[in-house]
């Protein structure tokens, strides 16, 4: 992206007023005055130290300091630091980030729905990613299948290229623009349950910034029916951004507590943590694939529930585990109140019957939870989204157009940090073998900036000044 002398200005400026500075001019050259005598007044930032410096520009949005790295190469070395990353996180910790609900669609298309303006720039789409295109040699012509979003955690989504047997798994950050293809897992399964968990994380000595994921995929023992099958044996396929690999994992138990029932979808991401519902005899299934990938832990389900014939869904909003049970038009919330699993509180029952609507409830489906406010859950009235405030108990449609057969497994709930998220980037590697140096290809990548950067508030940086 290049650097225009009217942003270069513009950047300078805003900086000048945080900083109490005089506003930034760029005087032209009089007429007895040579073409080459043009004075440019900077700001006097280059006295400042490398501490006030941060402590100005953190307090900018971001798409201005992606702005100001063009300015001299001083700013693009201060602002490229992890010290200055954590600077900047830190001083948005207050602030509530920008959330957006995505569904798709029966077609396969990806769409969100967010009140947050970022999120209604051109370009925030999957449509950047590749797609499963039909063989040139075939002479139908069919379109490419559509991108399948299955799970996002901390700024990034995984997607797959197809929806049933699933080869092709992207990571990518819609932000930005940037993903990478994981190699093909060890077995190709009809259909799998599909977790996903992203850490970010800056070194305490502020010299990198690290991006580490896991991709938890859970066999299905056999095609579900009724009763459900069950077994003692819980098979995984577990993919780490670490070691860029595919390892396979066997969780027992000394019953056959495990059940494979149509109801059991992606997990719900929490502290770091997968839960699943209806994976495990009555309770809460937790994994944590970052350690002991060979061992679980349950949580009970609240005590206080509605009989378990209710649909039953679970939520995280803003680090808590909910629990939602609906039945007819009652809503009921419980929310997980320490990590052990022990104590449950009933937060929230509503009846959606008492609520003014211009038409009826009609096919009402659960949504996921809004990720940071506490009192939104969204639903799928038919045939629109709605926004249901469970504290004021009003209801809002955010969706004008009709959405037809929209499911709970069909919609993801995805929070942006204040920072852009980086995609890991698989590095090339040489490995010695009987005296034999192997190179380690790499996945295919993309790291374009974004189509569209104006609009755009957390662009990519542009290129490196000289």
């Amino acid at each position: 992206m290049a650097m225009t002398d009217d942003d270069t200005s513009g950047a300078m400026t805003v900086m000048a007023v945080v900083a109490g500075c005089p506003p930034f001019r760029r005087h032209k050259p009089s007429k007895s005055s040579s073409p080459t005598s043009s004075v440019t007044t900077n700001p006097p930032f280059d006295n400042l130290t490398h501490e006030l410096f941060i402590e100005i520009l953190q307090r900018l949005p971001l798409k201005l300091i992606h702005l100001c790295k063009c300015v001299s190469k001083r700013w693009y070395d201060l602002i490229s630091t992890p010290h200055f990353t954590r600077c900047y996180i830190q001083n948005c910790s207050s602030l509530v980030p920008p959330f957006a609900l995505f569904y798709q669609c029966i077609d396969g298309a990806v769409k969100l729905t967010s009140e947050s303006p970022i999120f209604q720039s051109r370009g925030f789409s999957l449509n950047f990613l590749p797609s499963l295109n039909p063989s040139s040699s075939s002479s139908d012509q069919h379109e490419p299948d559509p991108i399948r979003y299955l799970a996002s955690s901390n700024g990034l989504v995984l997607c797959s290229a197809t929806l049933t047997f699933q080869r092709v798994y992207y990571v990518c950050n819609p932000l930005t623009m940037h993903w990478v293809e994981l190699p093909p897992p060890p077995t190709c399964q009809n259909w799998v349950i599909i977790g996903f968990v992203c850490k970010p994380s800056h070194s305490f000595d502020n010299t990198s910034c690290t991006t580490s994921f896991r991709v938890v995929r859970i066999h299905r023992f056999e095609k579900p029916n009724y009763p459900p099958p069950r077994s003692a044996n819980l098979k995984l396929d577990i993919f780490s951004s670490d070691t860029w690999k595919w390892t396979e994992s066997i969780i027992s138990t000394r019953g056959r507590n495990f059940i494979m029932s149509n109801e059991v979808s992606n997990a719900v991401v929490c502290n770091g943590i997968l839960h699943w519902m209806y994976l495990y005899n009555g309770k809460i299934f937790a994994y944590d694939p970052f350690n002991n990938t060979d061992q679980f832990r349950t949580i009970r389900q609240p005590k206080e529930r509605f009989p378990l014939y209710y649909e039953c869904f679970l939520g995280e909003c803003q680090g808590h585990l909910r629990f939602i049970q609906f039945h007819r038009s009652i809503l009921g919330i419980w929310e997980l109140k320490d990590s052990n699993g022990l104590e449950w509180s009933f937060v929230h029952n509503v009846d959606l019957d008492r609520m003014k609507l211009d038409h009826c409830l009609f096919g009402v489906s659960i949504l996921p939870l809004h990720s940071t406010d506490q009192d939104i859950i969204y639903l799928h009235i038919y045939p629109r989204i709605m926004i249901c405030n469970v504290r004021s108990r009003t209801l809002n449609v955010c969706s004008l157009g009709p959405i037809y057969r929209l499911q709970h497994s069909m919609a993801f709930p995805f929070v942006l940090p204040w920072w852009p998220t980086s995609v890991p980037q698989f590095q090339r590697k040489a490995l010695k073998t009987d005296g034999r140096s192997i190179q380690v290809s790499e996945p295919r990548m993309n790291i374009q900036a974004p189509e569209d950067p104006v609009n755009s508030q957390q662009e990519a940086a542009a290129e490196e000044p000289t």
